[in-house]
């Protein structure tokens, strides 16, 4: 905006092709409104009707959205929250302020532009010449379009305040810059004001007002200090350089990148208004410039910038999605451990303390509910106050006993006996998930109220923060750092095993054992299974040799109605196994293989 403002704030015909590029960007300006063809009133009467239709319209619209979004308050208040309506509808005022405020403001202060003829005392609009500036009609005009320029300019005002309310959650003053990027990023609540700071960087929440207020200057009021070109474009140049110098040294961009072309935009708008100055004191064809040359370079100096831009923001787009589906991958997947026994237990968490684990760590167990342990290798594993921290055990489930059921709030009645156990029945953790956690020993406690049990420890709340991650890559849901919970990074935790019940895991050994038995042709046992398990013929043998290509849903769910009804008549289901493409080849020649875990 500022560089396609520089053609009328100077008045100044630059050379071709930059004066077309001038003429093109006018298009990104809004300028839609035009009343150069009606024949309703005078000329003036008629550019007076413009500037108010330009004052009008943004507030017209504002309040059309505050009734909206009272209606969808009052009408529909079981559709959402009514603070999310709320914050929605800010957001959009806020967002149309955003937009409409640079261009309105342009044309404010283009209709105080005069002309003054110092012989004659005598002034005329710069903006339509037939209007003359001493009359009454312009004079009355002129008053009102002031009452409307403070209320535009009181906007970036009311920005800051809003942002202000928002202060200790925009700025923490944490010495973690990045940290607090991402927790800022995460905070929900902040989401109706986040184009107005989500650019910057923490200290610098405020920029955005004073980056629109300098934006108004160089648009609508450089025109207005003096009526000679030359001292406008010197205004200019010393803004400019005044531009130049505070975005290289305050660098207030959170992106390296965008404080580079930020400050290469200050210098093209500074070489720009110092060729300003050249072609309206004649210097440039003192010197021999040809004004194709001088023209061909200010639209290079101006059009280079853009397609940096554009590359870099592409870049970045691409650097973010291939980042989040990183941190997706990551994290920590369950796995089911269907029976394990004790010896199973010893042997895979030997195998993952002699892997994962460092010398000055040890390994910690967490029994936790199928929700918490999702949100755990989501998010981390939040701390309580009654422990002042994470209560942890040494034992795995075959060792565990009531202390850790009281600990862990595991809700089971089932209880077996197991060496190694408490003196009372060990208690079994069925459908709950064990954690599995690498933690320095050193910073391990022993557990607040346990403290005769040596195998039961804690890590503290204030161990807690100082391990908060710098760069948090592996937290997918980072919604409760950003609410202030303490918990242990999702990084630590090493495993997740689903256990189910052993009793569950024979009876699906025993269904399979018929199932693997009928299909290798012993038809005995169909005599003594019970009626729900019994088969009236031998199961088909089955060669899978390509892998049948699907061109729909509809053609998937076709095939699959010809799988179930083949598998309805020997008592079957069909069962699914996701895999990469580059496995199957394998599976079809070789079967499928046991897991690396045993399960």
């Amino acid at each position: 905006q500022i560089i396609m403002s520089c053609s009328w704030n100077l008045d100044v015909s630059f050379p071709e092709p930059f004066t077309s590029m001038l003429d093109f960007l006018t298009v990104f300006s809004l300028d839609f409104l035009t009343l150069e063809c009606s024949q309703y009133g005078t000329t003036a009467s008629r550019y007076f009707f413009k500037i108010y239709c330009w004052c009008c319209f943004p507030i017209i619209l504002i309040i059309v959205l505050a009734l909206v979004g009272l209606a969808r308050y009052f009408v529909l208040p079981e559709s959402q929250s009514p603070k999310a309506i709320i914050n929605q509808h800010i957001w959009m005022v806020l967002l149309v302020s955003y937009l409409v405020l640079p261009t309105v403001a342009n044309k404010q202060f283009q209709a105080l532009n005069c002309l003054h003829l110092n012989k004659e005392n005598m002034s005329f609009l710069r903006d339509d010449s037939s209007i003359d500036c001493n009359s009454s009609d312009y004079l009355n005009f002129r008053s009102y379009l002031i009452c409307f320029i403070i209320v535009y300019q009181s906007i970036p005002l009311m920005w800051f305040i809003l942002l202000y309310q928002y202060k200790d959650k925009l700025d923490r003053h944490n010495r973690n810059h990045d940290f607090e990027l991402y927790i800022r990023d995460n905070n929900r609540s902040l989401d109706h004001l986040r184009f107005l700071f989500n650019d910057y960087k923490v200290k610098k929440w405020w920029f955005e007002v004073f980056e629109m207020y300098r934006r108004i200057i160089f648009i609508g009021i450089l025109p207005l200090i003096s009526t000679v070109t030359s001292k406008r474009a010197s205004f200019g140049c010393y803004l400019a350089i005044a531009s130049v110098v505070y975005f290289r040294e305050a660098e207030p961009y959170r992106h390296k990148t965008c404080n580079v072309i930020a400050h290469m935009a200050q210098v093209a708008i500074l070489v720009t208004y110092f060729t300003a100055i050249s072609l309206d004191l004649g210097v440039m064809y003192d010197f021999g410039l040809s004004t194709l040359g001088v023209g061909i370079f200010l639209v290079l100096c101006n059009l280079s910038l853009t397609a940096i831009f554009l590359f870099i923001g592409y870049s970045r787009f691409k650097y973010h999605k291939e980042r989040k589906q990183n941190i997706k991958a990551k994290a920590e997947k369950m796995e089911w451990a269907v029976g394990f026994s004790a010896k199973k237990f010893r042997t895979t968490l030997k195998s993952i303390n002699a892997t994962s684990v460092a010398a000055s760590e040890v390994l910690v167990f967490y029994y936790a509910s199928f929700e918490l342990a999702r949100m755990a290798m989501r998010s981390g594993l939040p701390a309580f106050e009654k422990f002042g921290g994470v209560p942890f055990t040494l034992r795995h489930p075959h060792q565990c006993g009531i202390t850790e059921q009281n600990i862990f709030a595991c809700h089971d009645s089932t209880t077996t006996h197991e060496e190694g156990g408490d003196n009372s029945s060990a208690v079994s953790f069925p459908n709950d998930v064990l954690l599995v956690l690498a933690l320095p020993r050193g910073l391990l406690r022993s557990l607040k109220g346990y403290e005769e049990h040596s195998y039961l420890c804690c890590l503290p709340v204030g161990v807690l923060k100082a391990m908060r991650p710098v760069h948090p890559t592996r937290i997918v849901d980072v919604k409760p750092w950003s609410e202030g919970v303490v918990m242990v990074p999702p990084p630590c935790i090493l495993r997740s095993y689903n256990l189910v019940k052993e009793e569950i895991n024979k009876s699906v050994q025993n269904r399979l054992h018929k199932i693997i038995s009928l299909q290798e042709g012993d038809q005995n046992l169909s005599s003594s299974c019970g009626q729900s398990w019994c088969f009236d013929k031998p199961l088909p043998k089955v060669e899978m040799k390509d892998v049948i290509q699907v061109k729909s849903m509809d053609d998937f769910t076709d095939k699959m109605k010809l799988v179930r009804d083949e598998a309805l008549k020997y008592h079957l289901v069909p069962l699914y196994h996701y895999t990469m493409p580059v496995v199957v080849p394998l599976i079809l020649q070789g079967g499928m293989r046991m897991s690396t875990q045993g399960q």
